[in-house]
């Protein structure tokens, strides 16, 4: 409901004497995007297996039985003895879990300052007195009178609780205003008694009728209690967010938010389970996965620390010696580093023709001479990391690890063979170090295609800092930023304490309501979330994502676009095939290169021998336009098609 609207609906309760309200998704809300998915939650929480499912039929049960309307009790008596004792544990986790709606507390307020007479009334069989505390405990008081269906035997869905307000005000209906959201009993039979009605939409179903994505997230996670989850959230931060919020807060609330926020708790479960007293989120990745495990157990001691890959090829001198591009990018890394620092290095250098020797072999040659250099900083970080003072039991947190950079650095830094890893995303297990136990969030079998996380530059942004790269550790312990920052990378910093503020939010608010319950936003349901935005990408997440680029070496100087961006129409037309190449590496396209991407690659024949051709026309299309076959004695198959390539 937008200001207008609020405008219309104040407007309207002046016009009228009594205002009357509905409690449910009007007044109070709860956070999931289905009632039931309540008793779903209480299931997984207290271990009750078949309990939502005993719930909902005892319910049902009770209703056929006794007419006008049930109550708890009621329902109770219908429920198997196995599940006698979840109706207190109910009536407490709903109170936990109700909140205000933020769009009618200023309405409801209004109403009692203009002198209004206000009336609640509800067709619900909670108890008429744990509906009032919690009418009272989110801000909803000084009403003067509460009708609950369950417990006066009227309903408004039949007409008889309207009837009651009539009689007990005696006013003429027209003077009476009822707002609510269902369309029958709020609305319909209302209006047929002459009472005036106001219909306000549930929250959640403004968001998902606004949000695109989210429609797509819901049907791609069905009965998915993380997704209800995220989903209520969402919708009350979207109704409740600053005016002045920008695309990046949005993206940190909506995405880094829910990101991090499961991926720590999964950490704090391992943690937890390996009996560990404090954990090292390692720099940048960590940062705001360290803010949120602040929030989420102050239990285990948590530290921010640098040890980047940068850190440990510099200081031990830990580089790969396959013949791989990350192996000269670690290689080379090396290299342009200690030729700023030792002059004979350098010479050495400038002398050495690298047609014929390679960046390996000349490390190898000379890396006694880097060792004296790079242990006297190997030095100096063991002193920063011995002022954390960890204790015995520590684990580290990353986000993506090939090497185990990060690990192998803090080993030596803190002496220790015993430090638990915990990853994101563990590329090769095969290199894990001696006395590794690392262990790695994803679970692949938890999750549909597999291929959705290979596009690790996102996850990577969205867990980043607003720190510059770092080269090193003074003797203080202070970090020592990289000079000479790119444009690329001064952008990326610009924004990123938006998307900071809003992750922590998002931790915030979840925590506020379910008290560090688990909400079993688990890792299939992040990564369908991720992976929904990835695919799905509106006209604004372009405009925005066109501008970021980010670092695709250790030592942060070359950047690609994360997903896309715009290239001149003059540069297009003069350079076609080079443009065809780069909007090729382009997740995401405009209009303009989708087109010209497909009018580039006009045709395409497929052939295995002489029985079986295929002719595409314009196969970048992304849809199958138009197909024909020819088959011939079971054995020849000839095929022209338009649009999309497929296999036979």
């Amino acid at each position: 409901m937008n200001k207008e609207l609020q405008q219309t609906l104040k407007q309207e309760i002046l016009n009228h004497d009594i205002i009357s309200f509905d409690i449910f998704d009007t007044l109070l809300v709860r956070p999931y995007v289905k009632p039931t998915d309540l008793f779903k939650h209480m299931e997984k929480h207290y271990g009750m297996p078949g309990f939502a499912e005993h719930r909902i039929n005892a319910e049902l049960k009770a209703r056929e039985k006794i007419h006008p309307d049930v109550t708890l009790d009621d329902i109770y008596n219908e429920i198997d003895d196995t599940f006698v004792d979840m109706k207190q544990r109910e009536l407490d986790w709903e109170e936990m879990v109700l909140r205000p709606n933020p769009q009618m507390i200023g309405v409801y307020n209004f109403a009692k300052s203009s002198g209004k007479k206000i009336v609640i009334a509800s067709d619900m069989y909670l108890p008429t007195d744990f509906i009032k505390k919690v009418l009272e405990k989110n801000g909803f008081s000084g009403f003067d009178r509460l009708y609950v269906s369950g417990n006066l035997g009227i309903t408004k869905a039949n007409g008889t609780m309207y009837e009651a307000i009539i009689r007990a005000t005696n006013v003429n209906p027209n003077k009476i205003l009822h707002i609510g959201d269902n369309k029958y009993s709020d609305f319909t039979v209302p209006k047929s008694l002459g009472i005036q009605t106001f219909l306000v939409p549930r929250i959640v179903e403004q968001y998902i009728k606004l949000n695109q994505k989210v429609k797509i997230f819901l049907d791609d996670c069905p009965d998915n209690l993380g997704a209800s989850v995220l989903t209520a959230l969402f919708a009350r931060h979207y109704v409740t967010k600053n005016v002045s919020d920008t695309y990046w807060h949005d993206l940190g609330y909506e995405y880094t938010g829910p990101l991090a926020y499961s991926y720590v708790s999964w950490v704090n479960t391992m943690a937890t389970k390996k009996k560990l007293s404090c954990l090292l989120y390692i720099a940048r990745d960590g940062y705001v996965l360290d803010k949120i495990q602040k929030k989420i157990n102050k239990n285990i001691t948590s530290h921010y620390v640098y040890a980047p890959r940068y850190i440990n090829l510099i200081f031990r001198l830990d580089y790969r010696t396959d013949d791989s591009d990350v192996a000269l990018a670690h290689q080379n890394t090396i290299i342009k580093h200690y030729i700023n620092e030792i002059p004979k290095f350098k010479e050495l250098y400038k002398k050495t023709d690298f047609k014929k020797t390679s960046s390996l072999e000349f490390l190898n040659a000379n890396k006694q001479m880097l060792i004296p250099f790079a242990h006297k900083k190997l030095v100096t970080y063991q002193n920063y990391l011995e002022k954390l003072n960890v204790g015995k039991s520590v684990g580290i947190v990353d986000t993506i690890t090939q090497n185990f950079s990060a690990k192998k650095l803090l080993m030596d830094g803190f002496r220790k063979k015993d430090i638990y890893g915990f990853y994101f995303k563990i590329l090769d297990p095969k290199r894990q170090p001696q006395h590794s136990h690392c262990y790695g969030w994803i679970d692949y079998s938890l999750i549909q295609r597999p291929e959705w996380v290979a596009y690790w530059p996102l996850v990577e942004f969205l867990l980043t800092s607003p720190e510059y790269p770092i080269e090193g550790i003074s003797t203080s312990g202070a970090p020592i930023y990289k000079q000479n920052i790119s444009k690329d990378e001064y952008n990326i910093r610009k924004i990123y304490p938006f998307i900071a503020d809003r992750a922590c939010d998002f931790t915030d608010d979840l925590l506020s309501i379910f008290k560090g319950i688990d909400t079993f936003i688990d890792f299939s349901t992040i990564m369908s979330w991720l992976n929904i935005y990835i695919f799905n990408p509106t006209a604004r997440d372009k405009n925005y994502m066109f501008k970021i680029s980010t670092a695709t070496n250790p030592n942060n100087d070359s950047y690609a676009k994360l997903f896309g961006g715009k290239l001149p129409l003059v540069y297009i037309l003069k350079h076609p095939f080079k443009v065809k190449k780069i909007i090729k590496q382009f997740l995401w396209k405009t209009k303009m290169q989708e087109i010209f991407f497909v009018l580039l690659s006009p045709i395409k024949i497929k052939m295995n021998g002489i029985k079986r051709i295929r002719i595409f026309l314009f196969p970048k299309l992304k849809h199958k336009l138009f197909c024909v076959s020819l088959c011939l004695f079971d054995n020849y198959i000839y095929q022209f098609v338009i649009g999309k390539q497929e296999g036979l």
